[in-house]
């Protein structure tokens, strides 16, 4: 990119705040504008990279100078927030989960589909080297035959923030986190032909979730929490050998054992890889991003549908 991307941020959180310090520091994006319900913080998030402090969304994203739009606001805000940027005829990156359920995914890739407007998911995971050497390896057959896969994401998370239990901002750990071993499933080997999950739900947001999704031979087994110990940690055993990556959502390296032969992989991760790759996508003139294709949201959405159906999670706004 000879010149800085520009982008508008909707939501000045603490996940905005990683984000504009990262981008920016590497001059090839500019964060034009930005929204927050909170003018005070929406202030603070602004003063120290020169962004204007919108007084609304529609005054955040409509400005001339702005060539894209990403939103990372709570979760029940998402659909509602997204629609109003599409219909400002702007591209999208918008911060999983993408919405609350399935029927507002279809909703929003419709919306973006008939102005021909780029919409992804800012699942930062799929951009980063590890996951897709990963995915390259349980391709490849050098594990064999896949016997059985474990994944947790198993924190004491709850205090983080908030939203993170607030069932009115569509919290619980399936959404906030369960998201991520769920698209990491999906990406590895496709739509579950089985989905079974059960939910610890207290004050109308789920704490702990068991959910298992039934492949060809083998199940992925998954523990989700926000108030667990157990961290977050996959291992994939095959008949050939075994992987396994420790926090894997953040692209760390993991270690994967062939007979007596063990490697370790390795590669970049962080938010630049994610902005630069979408930034030039839209650049390019894609509706569509290559990493994650709207096909692959929807799916994991329908999947999150499914668990939480079978624990009869049903937010308060969804009444």
């Amino acid at each position: 990119m000879a010149e800085a991307f520009r982008w508008a941020f909707i939501g000045t959180g603490t996940l905005a705040k990683k984000v504009i310090k990262e981008i920016t520091a590497t001059g090839r994006h500019a964060v034009v504008s930005a929204y927050s319900r909170s003018r005070e913080r929406l202030e603070a998030f602004c003063r120290p990279y020169g962004t204007y402090a919108a007084e609304s969304v529609e005054d955040a994203v409509s400005r001339p100078d702005v060539d894209g739009v990403y939103i990372s606001v709570t979760n029940e805000s998402h659909y509602e927030i997204c629609r109003r940027c599409l219909e400002l005829g702007k591209p999208v990156l918008l911060e999983k989960p993408f919405t609350i359920k399935a029927e507002e995914t279809e909703r929003l890739q419709a919306l973006a589909k008939s102005k021909g407007l780029y919409l992804s998911e800012a699942m930062w995971t799929w951009y980063s080297d590890v996951p897709n050497k990963v995915l390259e390896l349980v391709r490849s057959g050098r594990l064999g035959k896949v016997k059985d896969v474990y994944m947790s994401y198993s924190r004491y998370s709850i205090d983080y923030a908030p939203r993170v239990s607030d069932p009115l901002l569509g919290g619980g750990a399936l959404l906030d986190i369960g998201i991520y071993p769920i698209t990491y499933s999906y990406r590895l080997f496709g739509f579950p032909k089985g989905i079974h999950c059960n939910g610890d739900i207290v004050n109308g947001a789920d704490y702990s979730d068991d959910i298992v999704l039934d492949y060809d031979g083998f199940k992925v087994r998954m523990d989700v929490s926000i108030v667990g110990t157990k961290g977050e940690v996959m291992i994939i055993d095959g008949s050939e050998g075994t992987l396994m990556n420790v926090d894997y959502h953040y692209g760390l390296p993991a270690a994967v054992k062939v007979g007596d032969d063990v490697e370790v992989i390795q590669g970049d991760r962080g938010y630049n890889k994610e902005f630069d790759a979408v930034a030039f996508e839209i650049l390019e003139g894609l509706t569509e991003s290559r990493f994650i294709p709207m096909r692959s949201t929807l799916d994991c959405m329908r999947i999150l549908d499914e668990c939480r159906r079978q624990m009869n999670l049903v937010y308060p706004f969804e009444r």
